[in-house]
């Protein structure tokens, strides 16, 4: 976004008005002369963390306020969406800031690129309700009038998971085609966090859907982790970790375990698979160590946050709620001579074998 140049607002004819409204994404229009305390609040909400968002103008005719059905003098807010024209029903600086911010986001949304920054971006929690637009139900109805019923509560978002940005959605929330329809909350202001309504969307209600945003809010809910299926086999030397294992294999488990943070199409854990997988087939006969891998893009396990792939952290027995970041060179010596410094597992194996020489 290019930063806005000149004034932060500018006067503009009632005809002007009319344009700037129909055009701009949101305009902020105060009608009134441009003076004392309501304007001087226009001016500093201007100049404020909506200056590059919205357009800012000015209008001194009582008569075109009365045309837009605004106070004088008075602000309004223009949009694209639901009531097209707002009028603020308080100006303090504070309560106009909280106005502008809930009122640019419509009632009841479809995810698109356009979605992101007012939901990711804006750190706003957020209700979703996943469905087939072709094969929609009662459910949806009684979705949209919980949307209208607590509008400012939450933001609520309908989506598919099958194309474009909703697929990524879908792959991201862990919702699938075949688990349509369902509801998720997501709270980006806690670590990307997601709730799943666990009742039936044939029986739901308005109700129900606030008493789940009620129960979320009140931190009586778990949090949803994606997880893939446990494998029924382990294949290779390399132990394959899903969000469904990760609490019994590591943090339960009475071994030392390393493990892979990955994502298949990073391409620095690609280069660095072949290694992971020798290290692992050298020391598959170290009891009491694991070597592990974990795809973080289909799973995730409570209370383990990846900023970057790939991660390796290194989960000692009997310390499992503080794992060591390793930090050092991924070459397979180099990775096994860190065990050797840190895995006391691999130090006792390491000691039998020298006494047996």
């Amino acid at each position: 976004m290019l930063k806005k140049v000149g004034p932060a607002h500018r006067p503009a004819t009632c005809d002007e008005v009319s344009d700037i409204t129909k055009g701009a994404k949101f305009s902020l229009t105060y009608f009134g002369a441009r003076e004392g305390e309501v304007f001087a609040n226009f001016e500093k909400v201007a100049n404020g963390e909506y200056s590059e968002k919205l357009t800012f103008i000015t209008n001194d005719d009582a008569a075109c306020a009365t045309s837009f059905g605004a106070a004088f003098p008075g602000i309004t807010l223009a949009r694209h969406f639901d009531e097209p024209i707002l009028q603020a029903s308080e100006h303090s600086v504070d309560g106009l800031n909280a106005w502008i911010g809930a009122s640019m986001i419509p009632t009841i949304q479809e995810f698109s690129e356009d979605s992101i920054e007012g939901i990711f971006g804006e750190r706003k929690q957020a209700i979703f309700l996943f469905r087939n637009k072709a094969n929609s139900g009662e459910f949806e109805n009684v979705f949209s009038q919980a949307a209208t019923a607590m509008k400012g509560q939450i933001v609520f978002v309908t989506s598919d998971v099958e194309e474009g940005i909703q697929g990524r959605l879908g792959e991201f929330v862990g919702v699938t085609s075949d688990m349509l329809p369902t509801i998720r909350v997501l709270d980006p202001a806690d670590g990307m966090k997601k709730f799943s309504y666990d009742g039936k969307l044939a029986e739901l209600t308005v109700e129900k859907i606030q008493a789940f945003v009620n129960d979320f809010k009140a931190g009586n809910l778990a949090p949803f982790l994606k997880s893939e299926p446990i494998p029924e086999t382990q294949e290779g030397p390399v132990h394959v970790l899903v969000g469904k294992s990760f609490q019994k294999d590591v943090i339960e488990s009475d071994d030392d375990v390393l493990v892979k943070f990955y994502a298949p199409w990073c391409g620095h854990c690609k280069s660095l698979a072949p290694a992971w997988e020798e290290v692992a087939a050298e020391l598959k006969d170290v009891a009491g160590l694991k070597i592990a891998k974990f795809d973080a893009t289909m799973n995730e396990a409570n209370g383990v946050e990846i900023q970057g792939y790939p991660t390796l952290k290194f989960y000692k027995k009997g310390k499992k709620s503080a794992p060591v970041a390793f930090e050092g060179g991924r070459t397979k010596d180099e990775i096994i001579a860190w065990l050797k410094e840190n895995s006391a597992a691999y130090k006792a194996h390491l000691g039998v074998t020298h006494d047996e020489l």
